[in-house]
């Protein structure tokens, strides 16, 4: 399990947060007599290095199933889809053009406010 700690930045124009790696925990689950089927955490890592590696990643589009997200930085542009699990939307490649299109505009809007400021 990664632990992170996250705070909104802003919300508008665009959602963005700051997240920083805190921790990582290894939890262990099994059918043995020697697990607990449930898990439990058997050892812990913490981030020496605190805020330092701490990034930011924008929210152009969020809705009741699905989010993604978008990050970058001076290496690795980094685009993430989550679907909430249990959904019934399947994203088919009209609706992936239409996220684009989206993001697109999304991307539009943002460099019209950067270049107001």
């Amino acid at each position: 399990v990664l632990v992170h700690k996250a705070e909104v930045e802003s919300t508008t124009p665009v959602l963005r947060t700051r997240i920083a790696y805190i921790s990582t925990v290894f939890n262990v689950a099994g059918s043995s007599q020697f697990f607990n089927p449930d898990g439990e955490d058997v050892f812990g890592v913490n981030n020496l290095l605190g805020d330092l590696q701490a990034g930011t990643f924008d929210t152009p589009y969020v809705d009741e199933e699905v989010r993604i997200s978008r990050s970058s930085g001076p290496v690795l542009e980094q685009l993430r889809v989550f679907v909430r699990e249990g959904t019934t939307t399947i994203l088919d490649s009209e609706g992936i053009e239409n996220l684009m299109a989206e993001l697109e505009v999304e991307d539009e809007g943002k460099a019209t406010v950067e270049s107001s400021v």
